[in-house]
């Protein structure tokens, strides 16, 4: 006897196959899948299956029964897989933006056809202007909200040099800074004029040692003789005044030398030497890149270090006034390297000279070409 199961949904009777071997059967009329019992026998009291004539021919089937048995083209268990699988997830669409300077829709910032296009430079020609007719690319109004791009400066953005980054003149077509073509896209070669520049604190060296010998020379031979006519005393003479003499020495000929040279390809090469009691010191090099400009001025007052050195000569009352006189009651110039905003770094000059300090700052602002910014 075949097994028959019972449908769930509409209560028909499914015959189930002798050589069926699964657990579950699709009802042929609507489609619900119904459970195949394990006994090898129908369940109990389930109704048997309409038998077939023995004529051969199938018993005739109302009209609604036969809409209700369509048999569905697809496997139950195919269905099931296919509900079961997940479905591809849907493609993102690529995200819009309003351009910060037209409005335009673009994928992100800095990327609008109309706006961040290539700038030409003067004189190069440019295609025609295809004006935008379409409805979409009407600004968009934004708000204020903040989209995380820099602000606009009043005129445009500034033009700055790829290879230095230092500012340029909106028709500039070399830098004037480091040399670098804008259109050739390389640093132009460039031959510099030979300089050699020296200078001396307040008085050359020479008319320090001519004041150093007229003190001197005159003293020395009018003490010597002093003590011969008077029959004594040379020694005590000599002592005094090679005292003195020191004194005189370290006032006359304690000062600074400041040299600059450059070659033809630019390079500016700055350095100072200090002379104590005339002897020259060691150089010491002053490395002028790295720097915003130079700064000048004048000042007044003497610190603590000038009226020490004016009470060590108090005992020789000439050197100690012509220090006083000189060093603190004169009214001082200076010129120094700047950083940080105009910050005064390092002093080339300090003295009486006014236009000595403006040759050193206009002489060493077009030799390394720094700017200057007259105090």
């Amino acid at each position: 006897m075949s097994v028959t199961v019972v449908c769930q949904g509409c209560g028909q009777v499914v015959p189930v196959p002798d050589d069926y071997r699964r657990n579950k059967i699709q009802c042929p009329a609507c489609g619900v899948i119904c459970p195949v019992p394990a006994t090898g026998s129908r369940s109990p009291g389930a109704p048997t299956a309409r038998p077939v004539a023995k004529s051969g021919r199938a018993e005739p089937v109302s009209p609604a029964r036969k809409k209700r048995s369509v048999t569905p083209s697809f496997d139950p268990f195919a269905a099931e897989e296919e509900r079961a699988a997940p479905s591809p997830a849907p493609v993102a669409k690529e995200m819009l933006f309003p351009c910060r300077r037209c409005g335009r829709q673009v994928p992100r910032q800095g990327k609008c056809p109309d706006c961040d296009a290539p700038v030409p430079l003067p004189g190069e020609e440019t295609g025609p202007v295809v004006p935008r007719l379409s409805l979409d690319d009407e600004p968009v109004e934004t708000g204020d909200e903040d989209d995380g791009q820099p602000y606009l400066v009043e005129g445009g953005e500034q033009r700055l040099c790829p290879h230095c980054h230092k500012p340029l003149e909106a028709d500039a077509v070399v830098c004037v800074a480091c040399g670098f073509h804008l259109r050739k896209r390389k640093k132009v070669a460039r031959t510099y004029e030979p300089l050699v520049r020296s200078w001396e604190t307040n008085v050359p060296l020479r008319q320090r040692l001519a004041a150093f010998l007229a003190i001197q020379g005159p003293s020395l031979v009018a003490g010597v003789l002093g003590a011969v006519l008077a029959g004594g005393g040379l020694l005590v003479f000599l002592g005094t005044w090679f005292c003195s003499g020191v004194m005189l020495a370290f006032l006359l000929g304690t000062y600074e030398r400041l040299d600059l040279t450059r070659d033809r390809r630019g390079r500016v090469n700055l350095t100072r030497t200090w002379r104590i009691c005339f002897v020259p010191l060691q150089p010491a090099p002053i490395e002028v890149r790295g720097y915003e400009g130079l700064v000048n001025g004048r000042a007044d007052e003497s610190g603590f270090w000038e009226w020490f050195i004016f009470l060590t000569l108090l005992p020789a009352v000439l050197p100690a006034l012509i220090w006083w006189y000189y060093t603190i009651h004169k009214v001082t110039y200076h010129v120094a390297l700047a950083r940080d905003h105009g910050y005064p770094e390092v002093y080339l000059y300090k003295g009486r000279d006014e236009a000595l300090m403006n040759d050193i700052a206009a002489t060493v602002r077009d030799a390394a070409g720094l700017h200057w910014e007259q105090g």
